[in-house]
């Protein structure tokens, strides 16, 4: 049939979301010693940009602390996936999301249903979905922790997530 607005939208907005699936899986792909750009990336400046590129309606529902900046040398992109993820998740799960860059790296909390603890070990492995996420049909394919990760021992750092009782913390700390 003869194509409409909204058609070609869908189309659109599906070839982009596939797009970016496949960007994270080369991304995942790529060995963990694999050489970086060697960049030199101000976190806290990468992670203010980051949120300002979000929708409107999501970046109302993020606050921003820069205890301390932290330049790290990298891969800017990467770094920049990370971050995304990182708030696309706090923003599926929590209706608010703190983020704090300091010296040691990024802290994003969200106020959502927290982590269940038969998925905490499973939490970073690619394709795995806590079990909040099956039950409510949240979207996605498995590939944001596991990427935030991933992007992590790249950059010689290390991340966890934490149930704090009334949400999730995800730190990534890196080493200097």
């Amino acid at each position: 049939g003869p194509l409409t607005h909204d058609a070609v939208a869908r189309a659109h907005e599906r070839t982009g979301a596939l797009a970016m699936m496949v960007e994270r899986l080369l991304v995942l792909a790529t060995p963990s010693d694999a050489p970086l750009g060697g960049e030199t990336v101000a976190l806290d400046e990468l992670t203010e940009d980051v949120i300002a590129a979000l929708p409107e309606a999501d970046r109302a529902r993020v606050t921003f602390e820069r205890a301390a900046g932290l330049t790290l040398d990298g891969d800017e992109t990467l770094l920049a996936m990370l971050v995304s993820n990182a708030l696309s998740n706090a923003l599926k799960f929590g209706t608010h999301v703190q983020v704090t860059v300091d010296a040691r790296g990024i802290e994003v909390r969200d106020d959502g249903p927290g982590i269940a603890p038969e998925d905490a070990p499973h939490l970073f492995a690619p394709l795995y979905s806590g079990a909040h996420a099956t039950r409510e049909g949240v979207a996605g394919h498995g590939l944001g922790l596991a990427l935030i990760a991933h992007v992590a021992r790249r950059h010689r750092g290390t991340v966890s997530l934490v149930d704090t009782g009334s949400g999730a913390r995800l730190r990534v700390d890196f080493s200097r």
